[in-house]
């Protein structure tokens, strides 16, 4: 009977490779997690954009979700300038903003610029 072959030793290439797989999935997950657990679940509707002859500036709207705090930027339509900006505090989901124009200014447009503290 001729001598047994001694066991070929199995590569380890593949349960390191697969480890390195592993890692770089939970890596990119908890990446994830962070990014999107950081951003706020609430939406702002703007329902009114105006300005009134004497310059004064009013934007206002509804706020759902966790924030309480919105913040709107008044432009000047003519060149998208920012004319003023105003930080509110929501209450029973609402909010009214106010801001003042210079004489020259004649048409904005309201943007949300942020919603949250």
């Amino acid at each position: 009977m001729p001598p047994a072959e001694p066991a070929k030793k199995k590569s380890k290439v593949g349960l390191i490779i697969a480890l390195l797989v592993v890692v770089l999935l939970i890596a990119g997950g908890a990446v994830a997690f962070l990014v999107s657990g950081s951003s706020s679940s609430a939406t702002a509707t703007l329902t009114t954009c105006k300005i009134d002859a004497d310059g004064t500036l009013t934007a206002s709207g509804g706020l759902s979700g966790d924030a309480k705090k919105v913040t709107v930027e008044f432009r000047n339509t003519d060149g998208n300038q920012q004319v003023d900006s105003d930080s509110v505090t929501a209450s029973g989901g609402k909010w009214t903003a106010t801001g003042s124009a210079p004489d020259d200014v004649q048409r904005v447009t309201c943007v949300v610029a942020k919603i949250g503290d």
